[in-house]
């Protein structure tokens, strides 16, 4: 084919980017998940379609052909195929400099299950190629320009969130109150790595409040192991009593939980 690049084409500067840049809804498929997520991908046939309308068909009004590619492995063991190509249109009988567009795919990914290799991964990596070089076209520009950014962006801005309460403060059970706890679950029957784990504590000195407010109260609505030891016939006694101010567990302790803590108990 002839290439006069040193003419250049007489006609208006923006009447190709103006021509290619709406894609219709129907050539718009919105990206789900992954790190692309909340963007949107074009219809790669829908591509082709608008350069044959604009230029021609391939070979005659637009062409393109492969000038590099190669891999690249990452960090984690993931090989990347990458390819470079040129694209060239043809307006008023003038065909046009090469326009370059370098795309990429995944050709071993590394899954749950081991590595994967995608054996399409060279034809998707040179259809994102021409989809860049589409680009520089204006090619689908106003889906480009209302996402206001590229696939090698980072995560879209967002308006700063608005800031979070302090996170109300905790503190680890005293001696007395330990001991407290403790007497309370031997009265019920409860073993001391049992109490540990129900608190998520690692050991007896690292007891939260709250964590053991709360274990205090559902074991003062459980009989002793003496009264569930009695037979029968004999009297059941109350259970046992709501603790006196100034107990673990009592309901001076809920309130201050509740308003130093910020839990509903």
């Amino acid at each position: 084919m002839a290439n006069k690049t040193n003419e250049t084409p007489t006609s208006d500067n923006m009447v190709i980017y103006d021509s290619g840049r709406n894609v219709p809804k129907e050539a718009i498929k919105p990206i789900l998940g992954g790190r692309l997520k909340g963007m949107s991908n074009i219809n790669s046939m829908w591509r082709i379609k608008r350069l044959t309308e604009i230029f021609g068909p391939v070979g005659f009004g637009w062409a393109y052909r492969t000038v590099r590619e190669w891999t690249y492995e990452g960090p984690d063991g993931a090989v990347v195929q990458h390819v470079m190509i040129e694209l060239r249109v043809k307006v008023n009988d003038v065909w046009s400099e090469p326009i370059e567009g370098v795309g990429g795919a995944c050709l071993v990914a590394i899954e749950s299950g081991g590595k994967r290799t995608d054996d399409e991964a060279l034809k998707k990596a040179t259809t994102d190629a021409l989809s860049v070089a589409c680009k520089n076209l204006g090619i689908g520009a106003d889906v480009y320009f209302a996402e206001d950014r590229g696939k090698y962006a980072t995560a879209p801005a967002q308006a700063p969130a608005p800031a979070k309460p302090a996170a109300p403060k905790d503190r680890f059970l005293t001696k007395d109150e330990v001991d407290k706890l403790f007497a309370e679950g031997h009265r019920v029957g409860k073993p001391a790595q049992q109490m540990l784990v129900l608190c998520e504590a690692p050991d007896r000195d690292h007891i939260l409040w709250s964590a053991a407010v709360r274990l205090m109260q559902s074991m003062r609505a459980l009989p002793s192991v003496q009264e569930v030891k009695k037979p029968a016939h004999a009297p059941a006694s109350a259970t046992a009593p709501k603790g006196d101010d100034g107990e673990l567990g009592s309901d001076d302790d809920i309130k201050a939980l509740e308003a130093e803590i910020g839990m509903t108990l």
